[in-house]
């Protein structure tokens, strides 16, 4: 659920969580019970939520995405202006201790 913190009770192996609304401990309380933890994060979808939403230059930003209220499409042939920002999404995905990151939207529109 988007804006929701994850449900730790649900007994699977791996939880995909989002990278933003899931504090280090939601990842350390998971790692403890023995799940591995993907942190969820767009890399092609600009959402205007999201709290790194005004480093991204109106230049990048595309046509609405879908029904989505809030969320456009990026222009990934621009990696020069996206590449340090999806850097830091990266690195706060790492400084939570995630195995892994799940991207989602990438495509050109």
């Amino acid at each position: 659920m988007i804006g929701q913190p994850t449900d730790a009770s649900f007994d699977v192996d791996m939880h995909d969580i989002d990278l933003f609304d899931n504090e280090s401990s939601i990842v350390a309380d998971l790692q403890i019970q023995g799940r591995k933890v993907v942190c969820y994060l767009n890399a092609g979808g600009w959402e205007n939520w999201r709290p790194d939403a005004g480093l991204f230059p109106l230049e990048v930003i595309g046509e609405n995405l879908d029904d989505w209220e809030g969320k456009r499409w990026l222009d990934i042939r621009r990696l020069d202006v996206l590449g340090p920002i999806l850097k830091t999404r990266f690195e706060t995905a790492e400084t939570k201790a995630s195995m892994a990151s799940s991207l989602t939207t990438w495509t050109v529109f």
